[in-house]
């Protein structure tokens, strides 16, 4: 199920808006439930914060009256919910570029005025998240992404598109290479073994590679390629385990 987060400043504004998109709802069979219905950025932070979905939806106003903007709210709900669906419903059309700075990315910004017109949009973003909330279920199934920290924001990445996991030189911190970028996050070799299919073997105590990626494998000198050029020593206890997945030994 999709749960949805609503969060406006003004009760009445944030009633009609909860009515409308449970009317969508009901209308369409979707498999979604408004959870919470606040005037609290922080009330927000702290349900998804012990929230058991991985992904949810988020409709946002922008001045919610408080410290905290309804903008910096969906940026620290990337934190906790980076694939989550944020629609930011506002009043007020300059702050539209500041969801671009603080890289948001919302699935709509809807202009408050014609109730009409609000909630043909906010049936086209509900029906738009239920299909890419399905694509991302299905793929799932076939798919355990491993979750990674940054020092900012949590990411997920799909293990068949990682080379190699080897410890960084700053203290508890992994250094990731996968197929797009080389991203350094926070925790342990051991950990992140037991989150990682069984085509990933640990070749030494600083270094986990994707066997499906290894070039070459040098027994003598007991080094490692892997088809990125990355080079690795193996430990001398590893090198059984090597000799057993590698497609190629010298």
């Amino acid at each position: 199920m999709l749960n949805i987060y609503l969060c406006d400043d003004e009760a009445s504004q944030l009633e009609n808006l909860s009515k409308t998109i449970e009317e969508v709802i009901e209308k369409n069979h979707y498999n979604m439930s408004v959870v919470l219905s606040t005037t609290s950025p922080f009330s927000v932070l702290n349900n998804i914060k012990i929230s058991n979905s991985k992904i949810n939806m988020y409709f946002l106003d922008v001045d919610l009256n408080t410290t905290m903007n309804g903008i910096e709210l969906a940026h620290k709900i990337r934190t906790f919910d980076p694939r989550a669906f944020i629609v930011i419903v506002s009043a007020y059309e300059e702050y539209m570029p500041l969801t671009f700075s603080y890289m948001i990315e919302p699935l709509a910004y809807i202009l408050k005025g014609n109730q009409l017109d609000i909630s043909e949009q906010i049936s086209h973003c509900l029906k738009l998240a239920k299909d890419r909330y399905e694509t991302t279920i299905n793929k799932k199934i076939s798919t355990d992404y491993l979750t990674l920290h940054t020092k900012t924001r949590t990411i997920e990445i799909d293990p068949k598109d990682l080379y190699y996991i080897t410890i960084s030189s700053i203290p508890h911190t992994l250094e990731i290479c996968s197929k797009r970028k080389l991203t350094q996050v926070r925790g342990s070799i051991n950990d992140t073994i037991q989150k990682l299919p069984g085509n990933f073997v640990k070749i030494s105590r600083e270094t986990i590679i994707n066997t499906n990626y290894i070039k070459e494998f040098d027994n003598k000198m007991r080094t490692l390629t892997l088809i990125n050029e990355s080079l690795f020593h193996v430990s001398v206890r590893k090198c059984k385990d090597i000799k057993r997945t590698c497609k190629t030994l010298n």
